[in-house]
């Protein structure tokens, strides 16, 4: 009962029920409409984080696996303790003043935390000098993907994890998302 309440459902009918769950190597495919929601978004009364991945290659296109835009999601942490992402901002093939220039003039308030992929030092020491504070990774990917599965929907039907309809980049790379 306590791992129903804990994994995602999927996980759990596999791993607890014994059914074969075919998911060809989806990451999160508990991501679904019940996720999106006008409901994500922005509170003036809520601090404001990014999560930045810094991409910059536009490769075959959208949808393509050498696509890898540069990313800045726009989020706040819910009383709740779960996220709303309210904003993306994405681009390929933009230098890193542009792409910070314009995702600041989006209109909303810079971030208290930008969390920056890892491997972004040049990016992250960008947006340290514009005065936010930056958080590199501080887990490995796989505990991070289940912990995103938790807060998409957990085992007892929560779901933390929500979108604003608007960011249609981020929709379609949820759902699409495989290792």
């Amino acid at each position: 009962e306590m791992q129903q309440r804990l994994l995602p459902e999927r996980s759990f009918r596999q791993e607890y029920m014994a059914r074969f769950e075919e998911d060809a190597g989806a990451i999160y495919d508990n991501f679904t409409h019940a996720n999106v929601s006008e409901d994500a978004e922005y509170n003036p009364a809520l601090p404001v984080v990014w999560g930045v991945d810094d991409g910059y290659v536009f490769g075959e296109g959208i949808g393509s696996a050498t696509y890898h835009p540069r990313v800045f999601l726009l989020a706040q942490y819910t009383p709740r303790g779960g996220i709303n992402i309210f904003a993306e901002y994405v681009m390929c093939g933009e230098v890193e003043e542009v792409s910070l220039t314009n995702v600041i003039n989006l209109g909303y308030p810079r971030p208290d935390v930008a969390y920056v992929d890892s491997s972004a030092a040049q990016l992250k020491a960008r947006i340290w000098a514009m005065g936010i504070q930056t958080v590199g990774a501080t887990h490995k990917v796989l505990e991070g993907i289940k912990n995103i599965r938790r807060l998409i929907c957990d085992g007892q039907g929560q779901r933390l994890y929500r979108v604003h309809p608007r960011c249609v980049h981020f929709r379609r790379e949820m759902a699409s998302y495989r290792r």
